[in-house]
């Protein structure tokens, strides 16, 4: 299947590939072996060297699929002239053709020999149609080959339906829009590199909607097909049009595409979100995450196992492992999780109707892979925004922390507040869901004071009071309101700044509303009776005692309940500092930290790592609490750089490249 003899001069008529055997040869070596070929080769060209090379790969088999693809080309040379220029008998051109069918198995995936091979096997079936119709195969377009110019079958198909004035089903339609020139349909390339397979789902729901029974394409008189073929080899003249028998046809390119051009643009603009986020991140291909970027009419065919997952949850609040959250919200598998992808879940859920407690929102939490977090169940616990809510998130703080002490159990208490806060702050039945899943996470950290000021930062005196009001509820709860439980208070009242007062009115409504009403008549005064003098009685050997073991059980259930209130409430060393922790000196490198936790950070900062027992104790040095001081510079650190600084594992380690950020601005400063 090669042409030997002389070439024409400058490749005419496409004699590049015939072989010359008057030209020396060089056997095939290493050095050789490296040589290129250059573009458009010809055998008369090429160094003897590559002559070697080829001659050895044509007599091999033509199969090595690390070959040059230029020796690929140079062959192909042959096929294509002899195909398309000596019209050879049929019984040859099915041989022909098969030997580009093979040649494509092999070395298809080079781009150009792919479109070149596709288009001369195309065009072989169109020459055959044209002269004899009655073996003409239907043609079906391939949607998902490259968009490139239309070919000479999906062309005569197009124009066959244009002359008898029948519409384009969707495939042939498409086809021909994705085969009009750049400056009739403009194509979004991200969309269709990206999610081709998402356009084609999304814009046939539409196409069927749009044109119901195809789209019709008018016919223009001035409008004439030319049987065009854009040979691979240099110099090659193919003249196709010798059929009289379509010079009928319209050439779809000049026809009026604009309403299906309209429409793919409408598609491609709503996809290009979801194509972006598979360009960079695909592996939320199948996550939730997708379900927020892609068109309405993708939804149902898009992350189907995120979706069963999300739909066999329990409701309204549903436990769950952290890790299986991550995975089908945003597919991501980390064994170390950041506040960036709390963050990420939280907005992903929030995008298909889900709450999510932990909030990200009240600051960093360390969740692991098994760490138990509640997706909540209702579209009205997403975003709180009544006036009060955040207040309410802040008391929640105390109250399950006060819940914790108490011997009775956390739910009594939890539910004692929340009957009384819902009709205080006037919550929304979403609102009031999210602050028991809230309760429930509570219920399992260390929080107190601290946080609940965190989250009060900027509050204004009504919502304070209703923090410190809300801790008061919650401790009468637990039927215990002695005077240790009544000097904790009085220090969170102090520290919210909320007046004592306050407190005393609250602590005095709640024992009167829980006060037994009497049965029978309640004495005012005794009756005045005159004096009786009678005998005294003997003396009596015994006397009535007190329940010794009644008052035991009192006394050390009081006891249990201060300590641990005191631990929860009283986090500051009653020894403070006489520059208080919370104070900012703005003349201190770290703007924004207070003076305590930046001295405690210039410590933290002379190793790269620090055990954990070491960290407590240079905590406990600097009079801070160990996790309290963790969070507030992560915290900080986040505000400032939108990532943590510590990372909290068996060792905690300082962010290298954060560090020397943070330590540069300290220098500068």
């Amino acid at each position: 299947m090669i042409y030997l003899g002389k070439a024409a001069p400058y490749q005419s008529d496409g004699s590049g590939c015939i072989v010359d055997p008057s030209l020396p040869i060089a056997a095939p070596s290493a050095g050789n072996a490296q040589e290129k070929l250059g573009y458009w080769p010809s055998y008369a060209n090429v160094s003897p060297g590559c002559r070697g090379t080829y001659l050895r790969w044509l007599s091999s088999g033509k199969c090595d699929p690390e070959t040059d693809i230029g020796y690929v080309f140079l062959y192909f040379y042959g096929l294509e002239r002899r195909l398309l220029v000596d019209q050879p008998p049929p019984g040859e051109v099915e041989l022909l053709v098969a030997e580009v069918v093979r040649l494509r198995g092999i070395y298809s995936g080079n781009g150009s020999f792919d479109g070149y091979s596709r288009r001369l096997i195309e065009t072989v079936e169109t020459a055959r149609a044209i002269v004899d119709p009655a073996s003409a195969r239907p043609y079906t377009p391939d949607l998902s080959l490259p968009a490139g110019p239309m070919s000479l079958p999906l062309k005569i198909a197009i124009g066959r339906k244009v002359v008898a004035d029948e519409p384009l089903e969707f495939d042939l339609a498409i086809a021909g829009l994705m085969g009009l020139p750049w400056d009739v349909a403009p194509r979004n390339t991200l969309v269709m590199d990206r999610a081709r397979s998402a356009f084609l789902r999304s814009l046939r729901v539409r196409f069927d909607k749009a044109f119901p029974l195809g789209f019709k394409l008018r016919n223009r008189k001035d409008s004439r097909l030319q049987l065009d073929y854009r040979p691979a080899s240099a110099g090659l003249r193919v003249n196709l049009g010798a059929a009289a028998a379509l010079g009928h046809l319209p050439d779809p390119a000049t026809l009026n595409w604009t309403k299906l051009v309209s429409l793919a643009a409408e598609v491609s603009s709503e996809l290009e979100p979801y194509a972006k986020m598979l360009a960079y991140h695909p592996e939320r291909a199948d996550s939730l995450a997708a379900l927020g970027v892609c068109p309405p009419d993708l939804l149902a065919d898009t992350a189907v196992k995120a979706q069963a997952w999300l739909s066999g949850l329990a409701s309204p609040i549903a436990v769950t492992p952290f890790g299986d959250v991550a995975r089908h919200a945003i597919g991501a598998r980390e064994a170390k999780w950041t506040l960036r992808h709390h963050r990420l879940v939280a907005e992903t859920l929030a995008k298909v109707g889900r709450g999510l407690e932990p909030d990200p929102a009240d600051g960093t939490e360390r969740l692991e892979d098994a760490t138990e977090v509640l997706v909540i169940a209702d579209a009205g616990c997403i975003a709180p925004n009544s006036p009060g809510f955040g207040a309410a998130a802040a008391a929640a703080v105390l109250v399950a922390a006060v819940a914790r002490t108490h011997g009775i159990g956390a739910a009594p208490v939890e539910q004692a507040w929340l009957a009384q806060i819902r009709s205080r702050l006037n919550l929304t039945a979403g609102e009031m869901l999210r602050l028991s899943a809230r309760l429930m996470w509570l219920r399992k950290s260390n929080a107190g004071i601290a946080k609940a000021k965190r989250l009060l930062a900027g509050a204004n005196a009504e919502q304070r009071e209703t923090v410190a009001w809300s801790a008061a509820i919650a401790a009468a709860a637990g039927g215990i309101m002695g005077k240790p439980e009544v000097a904790i208070l009085e220090t969170i009242y102090d520290k919210l700044e909320v007046p004592r007062r306050n407190l005393y009115t609250t602590i005095h409504g709640t024992v009167a509303a829980s006060a037994v009403p009497a049965v029978d008549p309640v004495t005012v005064s005794a009756e005045a009776k005159p004096a009786v003098h009678s005998i005294p009685r003997p003396t009596q050997t015994t006397r009535a005692g007190l329940d010794e073991e009644r008052l035991e059980r009192v006394r050390a259930e009081t006891e249990r309940v201060s300590s641990v209130l005191a631990d929860i409430f009283a986090e500051e060393d009653e020894g403070a500092p006489a520059q208080p922790a919370n104070e900012v000196d703005p003349a201190q490198p770290f703007p924004g930290l207070d003076n305590a936790h930046a001295a405690f950070l210039k410590v933290l900062s002379t190793k790269p790592s620090w055990t954990r027992a070491a960290f407590e104790v240079a905590a406990r040095e600097a009079d801070l609490m160990p996790d309290g001081a963790l969070e507030a510079i992560n915290e900080w650190a986040f505000e400032q750089f939108d990532e943590p600084l510590i990372e909290d594992d068996e060792l905690l380690t300082l962010n290298a490249s954060l560090l020397g950020r943070v330590t540069g601005r300290a220098d500068a400063a």
